[in-house]
């Protein structure tokens, strides 16, 4: 059962890192390049 449980942590780590990284890109592309 421990083994579930890392399982879900790394996929709970995993799909918070990518939220973090598309809020990132989205913050990045709506600055201006002037």
């Amino acid at each position: 059962m421990q083994h579930f449980w890392f399982q879900l942590l790394v996929v709970f780590r995993a799909t918070n890192g990518l939220l973090m990284f598309k809020d990132a890109i989205q913050s990045f592309s709506e600055m201006p390049f002037d």
